[in-house]
């Protein structure tokens, strides 16, 4: 019933529940019931252990991201969602590898808030706390660069590093390619795939010359 709640509209839901499980069900009852459900899963999630990485692995620090958006909640309207995430990097490459270890994100926690930012950061603080985030010898937040993220960023975790998500970062380098050749299109969609390349596997120090030296 929660499941199907998560998939359909609660009318739907309704209407499927009625007309092939049998049951009659109001909206209303299978909105009340995945409230419900909801925060027994949120205080199941904040008693959680956190995640070691598996045998084989090592960590290189950990991370955290963060983003918000607006949602619909029923019966209430639109309403600011901020959500953050807590997770260790791991690489099965030994920290004295010749080659540039290929990294990823092991979750361990996430926290969320329906509200602005000053509800969040609390929320946000506690969960990296818990995971030893504040405690790390290396960490970096990773995000898409909003001014409320790095403003979040640096009050609370000044020593981590602030890293553009590479999604982002390359529409930063779009920009700078249609900036870099306004009225050769084919220059700025050849030098954005070289450039592109580089952003994603280094050295940057030729590539960050050049933007400075065209800015």
């Amino acid at each position: 019933m929660v499941w199907l709640s998560g998939l359909l509209p609660y009318a739907q839901a309704e209407a499927v529940m009625q007309r092939i499980g049998k049951r009659r069900i109001s909206d209303s009852s299978l909105w009340r019931t995945v409230e419900r459900q909801g925060e027994r899963l949120l205080a199941d999630v904040e008693l959680s252990e956190p995640v070691a990485p598996k045998e084989g692995s090592w960590c290189w620090g950990k991370t955290l991201s963060m983003d918000g958006g607006m949602v619909h909640i029923r019966q209430e309207g639109w309403k600011e969602l901020k959500v953050g995430l807590v997770g260790n990097v791991v690489s099965e490459d030994p920290p004295n590898a010749s080659v540039i270890p290929e990294v990823h994100t092991l979750p361990l926690a996430y926290t969320a808030v329906l509200g602005d930012v000053d509800l969040f950061i609390p929320a946000l603080v506690e969960v990296a706390r818990r995971q030893g985030f504040l405690d790390a010898s290396l960490s970096s937040i990773t995000a898409d660069g909003a001014p409320w993220i790095w403003g979040v960023s640096s009050d609370n975790f000044p020593r981590s590093v602030q890293i553009v998500d590479w999604y982002h970062a390359r529409q930063h380098l779009a920009d700078a390619a249609q900036a870099r050749f306004p009225d050769q299109p084919q220059q700025a969609t050849t030098w954005l795939q070289t450039q592109s390349d580089v952003l994603f596997e280094g050295p940057l120090e030729p590539l960050l010359a050049e933007l400075n030296q065209h800015g």
